[in-house]
């Protein structure tokens, strides 16, 4: 499954280190190993939620009252209804807002609204079937791995991971989707999938020898106009439900005509909940026409959406320029082993995860997608948001599995992240 976009400015000595956040071109070649840890989960309730430090409870939704108890605030329509957290002594607030037995790393993300877990829509149409075989020990013998795939199954896990309930919209059907949609099932994820006539797509990779060789992949055929239409509508319907859209591609790329995009960020924006898009061009210029409020994507992408080099920081910048001018509110771009650049209207910032050596980057710009996603939907500041997301990908680039990650290693990644103040 080769990437789109072809317009990626050549490297210093033709080749890239491995990074901990960047969405490599081919990471759907990737199976989502580490599903057991999710799946493993499924039947727990989940308690709580990414949240904002301390003095940010109201933004979040929590009201702490004098005795340290979270009080169950009246809905307002058409909103989800708020539980307090009763009988709890463990998650009394005081006045702060912060438990105070917490010590500072689970402070900053602790849950203060202890209510109604924040909900992530997300529009990953093609789910995919992954088939992976690796080596069962150093002697011999075969380890085979079925896992559902594609940048929404990847994305909603990880959001789910840091305590969100992600909401997958997409298309299911034939053989291959009988197997997946039995493995969907197994996530903390909740399925509105529209069936198909055609067959969703599937791979099957050779890993026996460290390196990731394809076998064999076939993608879904182009679904019909009524289950476009059906997709479209659940995944207006549940966007409306929830604190955040995530927006993800099509595999293959072509299999969506370009105005879904658009009309999706119009729509859902229009009915009050801020879209996230993860998307390459052209798709990507048909979503920025609903002025979503980030674009996250990396700098091959950036320099196919301006037909042209991206290799210098004024380069970079003249770039980032022009996705603002196009309707993106804030913009993430992610650059291999170099920092990634954000910019959120006339303010920008340098990013940086911790750095390590070796690892897999395959995932890692969807682990960070499903982390942003987590964390807008949970309310958190600005600069938590960018810190988790960034602390996802380093956490899913020290792992197999794609869309991967425990939530304490993210916690703990987030205060080793950098967050530069640009001039």
């Amino acid at each position: 499954m080769p990437g789109e976009a072809t317009g990626r400015h050549p490297e210093p000595g033709g080749q890239r280190p491995a990074t901990g956040i960047e969405k490599d071109e081919v990471e759907v070649k990737a199976h989502a190993e580490g599903v057991d840890a999710c799946a493993a989960r499924q039947q727990q309730a989940r308690t709580g939620a990414l949240a904002p430090q301390a003095g940010e409870a109201e933004q979040a939704g929590a009201v702490a009252l004098g005795d340290g108890d979270l009080a169950a605030e009246n809905p307002a329509p058409g909103k989800r209804a708020k539980a307090a957290c009763a009988g709890c002594t463990s998650h009394a607030l005081p006045k702060g807002g912060v438990p105070r037995s917490l010590p500072t790393r689970q402070a900053w993300v602790y849950a203060l609204k202890m209510a109604a877990q924040p909900r992530v829509a997300i529009f990953g149409p093609s789910p995919l079937l992954s088939i992976t075989v690796e080596s069962l020990t150093a002697q011999g013998g075969d380890d085979i791995h079925v896992h559902p795939a594609g940048q929404g199954v990847w994305v909603g896990r990880m959001a789910a991971e840091l305590g969100t309930d992600p909401v997958l919209c997409g298309f299911c059907g034939g053989e291959s989707g009988i197997v997946l949609r039995r493995l969907l099932e197994q996530l903390p994820i909740e399925l509105r999938l529209v069936e198909t006539s055609e067959g969703s797509g599937a791979y099957i990779h050779d890993r026996r020898d460290g390196e990731r060789r394809p076998v064999a992949q076939s993608a879904a055929m182009p679904p019909s106009r009524h289950e476009i239409d059906d997709l479209f509508s659940i995944t207006c319907a549940a966007a409306l439900d929830a604190d955040v859209l995530a927006l993800c591609g099509p595999y293959p790329g072509e299999a969506l005509p370009l105005e879904i995009y658009g009309a999706l960020v119009t729509d859902v924006r229009a009915n009050g909940t801020p879209v996230l898009v993860d998307l390459s061009p052209p798709r990507l210029n048909s979503a920025l026409e609903g002025k979503p409020e980030l674009v996250k994507i990396n700098d091959w992408e950036l320099a196919a959406f301006i037909s042209g080099p991206v290799d210098t920081e004024a380069r970079m910048r003249a770039a980032v320029e022009k996705l603002l001018e196009a309707g993106a509110q804030a913009v993430i771009i992610t650059r291999a082993e170099e920092p990634a650049l954000v910019v959120r209207g006339d303010e920008a910032w340098e990013l940086t995860p911790p750095r390590f050596e070796r690892g897999s980057r395959e995932g890692c710009g969807d682990s960070m997608m499903g982390a942003l996603a987590a964390s807008m939907a949970a309310g958190l500041s600005w600069e938590q948001t960018l810190r988790t997301g960034a602390a996802a990908g380093a956490a899913n680039f020290l792992r197999h599995g794609l869309g991967s990650g425990a939530r304490g290693v993210v916690e703990d990644l987030a205060s080793k992240v950098k967050l530069r103040k640009l001039p």
